[in-house]
């Protein structure tokens, strides 16, 4: 306690005597004592890190006064006028006093914005009480079930099957084959199962990027309901990516979405991880306990081009190239000097019987030949252009049979 009575005052108990007496609570709670006012750490770093540019300690003592917060509001000019020194100190103070005036007023403004996004943040539920949609699968539900119920009157015999559904927004089709001694096969007509929510987000993403380079992702908002609402957008600050959110300061946007509308969100993020990483994107309904969050996947891959290269290829004949039998090879490891940073390299041993064999599979492999079929891209003589060599071959192989 702060004295002999703060000792029962902050125990909790009541004393009374004919001299002394604590004094009557007259709140629930512990009476708090005053806090002296913390200076902001950063501000104490700007202000060493400025007086340190000074090697002479009288002009150091100046700059330091210019840096002393006016508590009558006077600009760094009228207090220059008062002081009654060298030119170099009124200069060294200047400097000084500006440039702390200038970290002040950032710190201010940064403490309005933060205060007003805090006030339209208020009729926002919570990003803590949004829960993200992950789960995307294009089919599920694949199961067994064994009916063993009796059939009824009509012979239908049923069971109950409680399932959870996906976080998909779409239209699920059920579909189910039975099988039995008596009547075979029979296939059911599809059960249609709709998933909707009267607003919702759409995460549009590509199926792989390559690492380092600006990508723009898209958070489409769907409002289905018959009335206009305000929406406020997020990105999850994720350290794979690069993007306008960061650890310490969140990336929203705020827009009206019309009625019976949607609205395509534009992010821009560029990757520096490799692999899969999650790309998160809430919206929540002002003035509604509306909200929908999505977690997608988004692949990054590595810069370049995957490159096979054939270091050494030899004929084993332990017989004739042998001793007592044994052939031994020996392979240099390959130059990857030129390889891409932060990635691997595969080395690969490919043992063939004879070289027949290998003719054979090469011939009836599609992964040998799938470079013969080309997706038709661009205008038709585009098209034409990178039919033609596969079209004069196999006219030259039909014609020399």
């Amino acid at each position: 306690g702060r004295n002999n009575l703060g000792v029962f005052t902050d125990a909790g108990l009541a004393l009374q005597t004919n001299t002394i007496s604590t004094p009557q609570r007259t709140e629930l709670n512990c009476p708090q004592p005053a806090s002296r006012k913390r200076r902001s750490v950063q501000l104490i770093e700007h202000k060493a890190s400025k007086v340190a540019n000074y090697h002479d300690q009288k002009l150091k003592k100046c700059c330091e006064d210019g840096m002393y917060e006016n508590p009558m509001g006077h600009s760094c000019d009228k207090r220059a006028v008062y002081i009654q020194d060298t030119k170099e100190c009124v200069a060294a103070f200047l400097d000084c006093c500006k440039y702390i005036k200038t970290i002040r007023d950032e710190k201010q403004r940064e403490l309005i914005l933060e205060l007003a996004r805090s006030e339209v943040d208020e009729g926002f539920l919570s990003d803590d009480d949004i829960t993200s949609r992950s789960l995307f699968p294009e089919s599920w539900l694949w199961q067994v079930e064994q009916l063993t119920e009796q059939p009824n009157n009509m012979g239908i015999s049923t069971k109950t099957i409680p399932v959870f559904l996906k976080d998909s927004i779409t239209t699920w089709e059920v579909l189910a084959v039975s099988l039995s001694e008596n009547k075979g096969i029979c296939v059911a007509d599809p059960y249609e199962i709709t998933v909707m929510k009267d607003f919702f987000i759409d995460l549009r993403l590509p199926y792989s990027v390559v690492r380092n380079e600006q990508v723009e992702i898209r958070a489409i908002l769907y409002n289905y309901w018959d009335k206009n609402i305000k929406v406020r957008v997020e990105l999850i600050h994720n350290p794979a990516f690069c993007s306008a959110s960061t650890s310490k300061q969140r990336y929203r946007q705020i827009y009206d979405l019309p009625r019976l509308s949607s609205l395509a969100v534009p992010l821009i993020i560029v990757p520096l991880e490799l692999g899969l990483h999650d790309v998160e994107v809430k919206a929540a309904v002002w003035g509604q306990f509306v909200a929908d969050g999505v977690t997608k996947k988004l692949k990054v891959v590595p810069e370049g081009v995957r490159m096979t290269k054939t270091i050494k290829s030899v004929t084993l004949e332990p017989s004739v190239k042998g001793v007592d039998g044994v052939q031994l090879e020996q392979v240099t490891a390959a130059n990857i000097e030129d390889i891409v940073p932060n990635t691997e390299s595969e080395t690969r041993v490919s043992v063939q019987g004879n070289p027949v064999t290998t003719i054979i599979e090469k011939s009836i492999d599609g992964a040998n030949i799938k470079h013969l079929i080309v997706t038709p891209s661009g205008c038709g003589e585009q098209n034409m252009i990178g039919m033609t060599p596969t079209v004069i071959a196999t006219h030259y192989l039909d014609s020399t049979s």
